[in-house]
């Protein structure tokens, strides 16, 4: 039988029985001790420009127990490794640079699976001093020197077909520049199309022949990503 259950305050001269006493939990006052904090012994710099920690977790001789060490970045996201009970060193790979990350020491009883967590101070990552990258293109002169893209395009039933022409790009370096054509339809559906620097045609298909189409072109500086775009004439 199921139903609603209510409950009724209890008032002076009420008659209380204890239908049943239960005992307390009985992992509420157990505690794992934490022999040691994890030790940072030596934050390095990558190639990529990003950072290393290398750390020496705590030596753990309870073989109900087991060591994880965490290093937070940002507050949310972390890395997590199980050690092996001894102090050898563990390297954290892949953090920000000249930022502040968190270690952390996890131990975890594996017969309650009850854990404690022992959060040290944070420490700051080594300053990889990543060169300022420079544009190698001006998005002002490219708009005012390159022209817009020009479009043309043929119904055929249902569906329609486009040809784009568009100007040569000075200066165009495929090493440090990319381009494209872009067509983006009314639901934001985008078409992109890789181009040179020397100017051309390009041709779209498979259009709705009653919907509207914007026509872009789209110079990307691979150093920066920074993107200059220059509109051209809707479809």
């Amino acid at each position: 039988m199921t139903g609603e259950v209510k409950a009724e305050a209890i008032n002076q001269g009420d008659v209380v029985a204890v239908v049943q006493s239960l005992d307390p939990n009985p992992l509420a006052n157990e505690e794992i001790s934490i022999p040691v904090t994890t030790q940072v012994l030596s934050t390095s710099v990558n190639s990529d420009h990003s950072t290393s920690v290398t750390l020496a977790p705590p030596v753990n001789t309870n073989p109900n127990q087991t060591v994880e060490v965490q290093v937070i970045t940002n507050g949310i996201s972390f890395t997590s490794v199980a050690t092996d009970n001894t102090s050898n060193p563990i390297t954290i790979n892949n953090l920000p640079s000249n930022e502040y990350v968190t270690v952390q020491t996890v131990i975890r009883d594996t017969t309650t699976n009850q854990s404690v967590t022992h959060q040290d101070v944070p420490i700051i990552t080594a300053d990889a001093n990543i060169p300022v990258l420079v544009n190698a293109r001006d998005s002002v002169q490219d708009k005012a020197a390159i022209s817009a893209p020009q479009s043309q395009a043929v119904v055929n039933g249902d569906s329609k077909s486009a040809s784009i022409s568009f100007a040569p790009i000075t200066n165009f370096d495929s090493s440090k520049t990319m381009a494209s054509i872009m067509v983006i339809g009314p639901n934001g559906s985008t078409t992109y199309i890789g181009i040179d620097g020397n100017g051309g045609t390009v041709n779209v298909s498979d259009l709705s022949a009653t919907e509207n189409y914007t026509v872009k072109m789209v110079i990307r500086d691979i150093n920066s990503g920074e993107e200059t775009i220059i509109n051209g004439n809707s479809l």
